[in-house]
Formats: structure tokens, sequence, C-alpha cells
């Protein structure tokens, strides 16, 4: 955090109609890094500490707002994952049993079940749904 800057705005000036030459600026930090500065142009007189801890007390607020909003963002992905992971395992697992039953009533050899096509959409539900799933966690 400074309370100075050095840099000249000679382009921000005139499209503010400002003098932006004193600023006061602080990071906007989450948990996953910087995302964003806050400014504050033209203070008025001199910064003191207290003005400076302010200013970051409001960034962290706002950081902590903005994250809060990427979080509520992802919650729907996330939940539409899991319930999707889940049907598509509710449904999956059955098929998947019942093919392999079925392949042992007709007293079929087991070598042969993987050329069983009953087989095919229990084994392709199942792998989507833990895919699915361990999506979900991630998002």
């Amino acid at each position: 955090m400074t309370n100075i800057d050095a840099r000249g705005h000679e382009r921000a000036d005139p499209a503010t109609r400002m003098n932006m030459r004193p600023m006061l600026r602080t990071r906007l930090r989450t948990e996953a890094g910087n995302v964003s500065v806050l400014f504050t142009v033209n203070p008025g007189r001199r910064t003191m500490g207290d003005n400076l801890y302010l200013l970051e007390r409001v960034a962290r607020d706002v950081a902590s707002a903005y994250e809060q909003a990427v979080f509520e963002r992802q919650r729907l992905p996330r939940t539409a994952c899991r319930f999707t992971g889940v049907a598509a395992l509710i449904f999956g697992l059955p098929c998947l049993l019942a093919a392999v039953v079925a392949h042992l009533a007709w007293a079929l050899p087991l070598r042969e079940l993987p050329t069983c096509g009953s087989l095919l959409p229990g084994v392709s539900m199942s792998v989507a749904g833990t895919v699915l799933l361990r999506l979900g966690r991630r998002v």
C-alpha cells in the first residue's frame, strides 16, 4: 500500500477532468491472490496511518464480497454436476448389475461379458456419473 504515485496520468486527467497526481491505492487480495487495485484519487490532505488503515479495511471488505460473488456463481454448476452425476450412477449401476446377472443367468462364460451389448449403457452411465461427481467437487 502506498500513498504517493510518481507516475504521470496525462491521458487519465482529461478523461476524468481531474488532476490525479496525489493518489492512495491498495491491492484487493483474496486467497487466490491479487484481483484488483482500489484507488482513492486526490485524498485532499496528507494521508496518515489511520487513512491507510481505513482504505485497507475497505479493500479487504470489497475483496471478500468479490470472493463471495465468485463462489455463488460457481454454486449452480457444482450442484448441477453433482445432481446429474448421482442420477447417472443411480441409473448406470443397476443396468450394469442387471447385465451381469442376465449374462450369468444364461450360463454364458464371463470372458464373453465385455461383448454383451447390454453392458455398454451401464458402464457408460457409471463412468459418466463418476466423472460428473468428481467434476462437481472441483468446480
